[in-house]
């Protein structure tokens, strides 16, 4: 073999040698169990400061069949956010699409209409809202309400753990993309059924909620669901959680309903900012104007 020719093979068989060595020191170093893998994703995640999205999310009934495509990236344990949402509904033949641009802050959030049906404003019109007055403009509104969930972070962990304990859950290994490991998240549905109840009454305890919900209609409403389960795909690099799939069909007497769902998660610690629009306008302000509900009588 001539020194040009010995080269080259020896550069084969060392890509060859290399890329053996990497697939199984990637296999090595990960979790063993696939509930080891799971608890070692949820503590990484917990860590992660900002993260990007792509979701598609569908909806199909009898005579209705919705999409839902969302993109954005989320930032700091506030998740402040920038998305794009794009919904395209074809409803009994009539079809229409939704254009929005969405900020979160820590109290404030913002959203922008690109473009929604002429139809909407009939509805709009209720509000005092002229048609195309809201075309292109960011508006301003509190979330308050939302920032008041997050105060009860500790009871949320206590139901979570509680849910653990009950072994709502089993998760199994499904197989291997790359350093991607998928996994199969599967609810029994007679143990959740008590364990959610058991939350709720927690809950209630702590003074979080009133309990508004018996245990007959959280079975009711579980019962909808052919299946609750879930895959997850984890990288066996760093161990976070690179996408999430589900899918469902909820039965209601003679209606059902196809949902599914599949988002891709990226650029996890990336360095970016989220601001606010510099010009907009605050919901009240729009909606502000003389409406037909003052002239209704109730």
């Amino acid at each position: 073999m001539s020194q040009k020719g010995f080269v080259k093979a020896a550069l084969i068989i060392g890509v060859i040698v290399l890329s053996v060595g990497a697939i199984f020191y990637i296999n090595q170093i990960g979790p063993k169990t696939p509930e080891a893998a799971l608890a070692k994703m949820i503590d990484n995640m917990e860590e992660v400061s900002s993260f990007s999205v792509n979701a598609d999310t569908s909806l199909k009934m009898e005579d209705t069949d919705i999409s839902l495509l969302v993109s954005g990236s989320f930032l700091g344990e506030d998740m402040l956010s920038s998305t794009e949402m794009s919904a395209d509904v074809d409803m009994e033949g009539m079809m229409f699409s939704v254009n929005l641009e969405a900020i979160t802050l820590q109290d404030k959030g913002y959203i922008k209409i690109k473009s929604i049906p002429l139809f909407f404003y009939s509805f709009l019109s209720m509000a005092g809202i002229e048609n195309g007055s809201l075309d292109g403009i960011w508006i301003e509104f509190d979330l308050d309400e939302v920032a008041q969930v997050e105060e009860d972070s500790n009871i949320n962990q206590q139901a979570l753990q509680l849910l653990r304990e009950r072994e709502t859950y089993k998760i199994v290994r499904v197989g291997q993309e790359g350093a991607l490991s998928q996994y199969k998240v599967i609810f029994d549905k007679d143990i959740l059924i008590e364990a959610v109840d058991d939350v709720i009454a927690l809950l209630s305890e702590e003074d979080s909620i009133q309990r508004e919900v018996t245990k007959e209609e959280i079975e009711e409403f579980i019962e909808l669901f052919d299946k609750i389960e879930f895959d997850l795909w984890i990288s066996r690099r760093d161990n976070l959680l690179h996408r999430i799939a589900f899918n469902f069909t909820l039965s209601a007497e003679e209606e059902e309903a196809q949902v599914s769902f599949d988002a891709n998660l990226s650029d996890f610690n990336k360095q970016f900012k989220i601001i606010p629009p510099e010009n907009y306008q605050k919901i009240e302000d729009i909606i502000s104007a003389p409406s037909v509900f003052e002239d209704m009588v109730i």
